[in-house]
């Protein structure tokens, strides 16, 4: 697994993150907390990182391929 990888499944999971943290401003502050909700935002998050991680590894390596070779 590459430094480009580790920093793609970083950025998806950030992305994640505040994606939850928006989702989440329009409930009340005890039910952000709520133990089921969390823990199901978490397992989202986690799961959302490591697809996009794996979208940005694809991507990176389709656009690698298809790039003319530097002289």
């Amino acid at each position: 697994m590459g430094n480009r990888t580790v920093e793609a499944v970083g950025q998806g999971l950030l992305m994640a993150v505040i994606m939850i943290v928006i989702r989440r401003l329009g409930t009340t502050f005890t039910s952000f907390f709520a133990q089921e909700s969390f823990t199901e935002s978490a397992v989202f998050a986690v799961l959302f990182g490591i697809a996009w991680g794996v979208l940005q590894w694809f991507l990176a390596g389709r656009r690698r391929r298809s790039a003319p070779p530097e002289s």
